[in-house]
């Protein structure tokens, strides 16, 4: 139980396995926080939780549900090609950095309801097994991209794809659109 943790400097947690539920919620991570091939069995819970500079979760495995609701990332936050078995929440999760979700995979439903993203946005390869819920999500940041991304519901992926297509035009990058 890291609930309400404050970790002053870079937290490393690379490679690191937890085996029963990891309560992160409202931690704030000042320096770096380092994930990178983590493995959560159990539910990872990271609900307003801070994160002042990069956040790296690549290559993390969240076996149960993944919760991210109302967190912030004020620098780049990288989930590249993690693995979400269950649930993924990222309700309300405010990224004002570089994000990348980069082939990461959703066994089940993948939730960024309103949540923000400021800058550039990446999504290419990722898997989404069932539906991905983007309902109110505000994409500020001149590229959002699903290139190369696969869905189970069709009616996600054309939410999402247009979404990525209005950001692109709006940004001028009408080819890519």
């Amino acid at each position: 139980n890291f609930g309400g943790a404050s970790f002053s400097k870079d937290a490393y947690f690379e490679g690191a396995s937890f085996s029963e539920h990891a309560d992160f919620g409202g931690a704030c991570f000042d320096g770096n926080a380092l994930f990178e091939v983590a493995s959560f069995s159990r539910n990872a819970l990271f609900e307003g939780a801070s994160f002042g500079e990069m956040a790296l979760f690549k290559g993390a495995s969240f076996g149960e549900g993944a919760g991210f609701d109302r967190a912030s990332f004020s620098r780049s936050a990288g989930f590249d090609r993690a693995s979400f078995s269950k649930e993924a929440w990222f309700i309300g999760t405010y990224f004002d950095g570089i994000v990348w979700f980069r082939g990461a995979s959703f066994g089940k439903e993948a939730w960024f309801i309103e949540a923000s993203f400021s800058k550039e946005t990446w999504f290419n390869g990722a898997s989404f097994s069932r539906n991905a819920m983007f309902n109110g999500a505000s994409f500020i940041g001149d590229i959002l991209t699903f290139r190369d991304a696969s869905f189970a519901d069709p009616a996600s992926q054309e939410y999402v794809c247009r979404k990525a297509k209005n950001v692109l035009e709006k940004n001028g990058n009408r080819e890519e659109a």
